[in-house]
């Protein structure tokens, strides 16, 4: 999962302490690319995000922002009803991805991925023409 992180909190830590992005990475156990794509993007994978502000001395619950509706978290997409919806609208995988304005190989992806991201579980619905809760599975994971 990417979380939102702090840059500028690191780079702060960094000045005050004399500390260039090898030494940061040499500290938190990642690579000296990755500090510099935190302090660029202010965006890295939980884990990663957590190792560094912990090696700096930040507090991650104060300096990481995690994503509340990135997901639909414990939702699994029902294919079936998917592949049902777009044969019921005459629908192919290029139809949906010219209506969603991507490839169709895309679409495919989203279709068969367990967990897509809100923006594109709610494109996928809208270019069906449902509802998001009818190409959701009851089921948990």
């Amino acid at each position: 999962m990417i979380v939102r992180i702090d840059n500028m909190a690191i780079a702060d830590k960094m000045v005050k302490n004399g500390w260039n992005e090898h030494e940061v990475a040499k500290m938190s156990g990642v690579n000296s690319a990755t500090i510099v794509k935190i302090l660029n993007k202010g965006s890295a994978n939980f884990n990663t995000a957590r190792d560094v502000l912990v090696a700096v001395g930040l507090d991650p619950q104060k300096h990481m922002e995690v994503p509340t509706s990135s997901y639909f978290p414990r939702q699994v997409l029902d294919l079936d009803a998917i592949e049902t919806i777009m044969e019921e609208n005459g629908d192919t995988y290029q139809s949906v991805a010219d209506r969603m304005g991507c490839s169709k190989q895309a679409v495919w992806q989203s279709a068969h991925y367990k967990r897509p991201r809100s923006k594109t579980l709610k494109k996928l619905a809208k270019a069906l023409g449902v509802e998001v809760e009818q190409i959701l599975k009851g089921e948990q994971i």
